[in-house]
């Protein structure tokens, strides 16, 4: 098994890539495994947040460039082969209401950072960086990296990152946001990280997720009704009613 899936905490799913022989690049099985881990985590009430890393040092180094130049199929059946790999796993990414949180051991590289960026909080390791050089290669990214990139920096910068294909070191990874924290001990942190929002209201924060995932897609009017929907089931879940009353509690208690 290329893809771990095991639980890390209360509430916590961690799904670690196991290939540090080929840098944990997305082959098609491991492509699966994560798609395949992504649903089960999806669709069990236990987990309520997910954690992604890699085992060695290296987070993941895109897809299998020794093979690019070889015999290939066509263009089309290439792109109903992407569309079957990344495209499922991408599917599975856009469906997920619950946190994902990435834990990066070490460096992103091509697919690598579309993997990264899929998630929706990043922690490294120091020695992590982020490298998008598809267009060297006379490539552009196919896991989502331009969309994703472009809506978290704007068009400029992350035009500026796919064209040049340097490489964007941690610091400036956290100096632009797409880095939440850097810190050697990156693995305790994605897990305290986890542990807090799994503490959280879990219908809360799946409907806030979704929120943000479609404000994209949503002119303000149709994410307020969104939004209205959500306020009303969510007053009669249990976890509302909870914590409304421990909030009485304490204002009863300080009066």
């Amino acid at each position: 098994m290329n893809v771990e899936s095991v639980s890390l905490s209360p509430g916590v799913r961690l799904i670690r890539i196991d290939h540090p022989a080929k840098k944990n690049a997305l082959s098609a099985e491991i492509l699966a495994g994560l798609a395949d881990a992504l649903e089960t985590a999806a669709t069990d009430p236990a987990v309520r947040v997910v954690v992604l890393t890699a085992v060695g040092d290296v987070f993941c180094a895109g897809g299998d460039t020794n093979r690019m130049g070889e015999d290939r199929p066509g263009p089309w059946e290439k792109r109903d082969y992407l569309a079957g790999g990344v495209g499922r796993l991408a599917r599975r990414f856009a469906a997920l209401d619950k946190p994902v949180i990435a834990a990066l051991n070490g460096p992103a590289v091509g697919a690598g950072v579309d993997l990264a960026l899929w998630c929706d909080f990043r922690i490294a390791h120091p020695s992590a960086y982020l490298r998008l050089g598809f267009v060297d290669l006379g490539l552009t990214p196919g896991f989502g990296g331009a969309w994703l990139l472009t809506h978290l920096l704007g068009p400029s910068l992350a035009l500026e990152i796919l064209l040049t294909g340097e490489k964007v070191t941690a610091q400036r990874a956290a100096d632009l946001g797409l880095f939440r924290t850097v810190t050697p001990a990156f693995d305790d942190e994605a897990a305290a990280f986890a542990a807090l929002l799994a503490g959280k209201s879990s219908p809360a924060v799946r409907a806030t997720k979704r929120l943000v995932q479609r404000a994209y897609a949503m002119d303000v009017m149709d994410s307020l009704d969104l939004a209205w929907a959500s306020f009303g089931l969510l007053q009669e879940t249990p976890e509302h009613l909870a914590a409304t009353q421990a909030l009485r509690a304490r204002r009863k208690g300080r009066s």
